[in-house]
């Protein structure tokens, strides 16, 4: 993927923490979904759906932006699906080939910023597994790139950025301020 399609989901992400007012981890997924307008259903509430040999889809139904996804999968595996659905929408996506490439990084953003991340002091995928309610391959795909971005000192780079920091600066200061939160890490 290039690097200006990786900028855009990258960004995309950031816009939404910011147009809808997320300020805390981990990001609600259904209240965010509820708030755009679009629709969660379990492919359980849709008898004989074709899709069900997939994780997750997104459909119009009856004119609403829906995104539908298997309930049997893990909690954590049922969130990465549902952001990576989201991102399918927002960006209209329409089956190209870098189209997973683009949600997958929009939802790992969505679900797990960098800059919070690095705020909060998060030190292993473990940590990032707890604030942001994710699996452990994706928290450890996002602790690697964390990693490279400090080691880079890429943080506070763009304007959204620096925005979304300010937006969870309330949820940082309250985290870090909570002794049970250093125990735990």
């Amino acid at each position: 993927m290039n690097y200006t399609k990786y900028k855009y989901s990258r960004n995309l992400s950031w816009e939404i923490l910011i147009q809808e007012n997320i300020t805390e981890l981990p990001i609600k997924l259904a209240p965010l979904c509820r708030q755009m307008g679009i629709r969660i259903i379990r492919y359980a509430d849709i008898p004989g759906f074709a899709e069900r040999d997939k994780d997750g889809c997104s459909a119009v139904i009856n004119g609403q932006y829906c995104i539908l996804y298997d309930e049997t999968l893990s909690n954590t595996r049922k969130r990465f699906t549902i952001a990576h659905e989201l991102g399918h929408v927002i960006m209209k996506h329409s089956g190209l080939p870098d189209d997973e490439t683009e949600a997958n990084i929009f939802a790992s953003r969505l679900l797990m910023p960098a800059c919070v991340l690095h705020e909060c002091g998060v030190k292993s995928a473990a940590d990032i597994m707890e604030l942001c309610d994710v699996s452990r391959t994706a928290a450890e795909i996002r602790f690697e790139r964390l990693t490279v971005l400090r080691q880079r000192g890429k943080f506070y780079t763009h304007p959204l950025e620096r925005k979304v920091y300010e937006q969870f600066k309330g949820y940082i200061t309250n985290l870090r301020r909570n002794p049970e939160y250093f125990q735990a890490f």
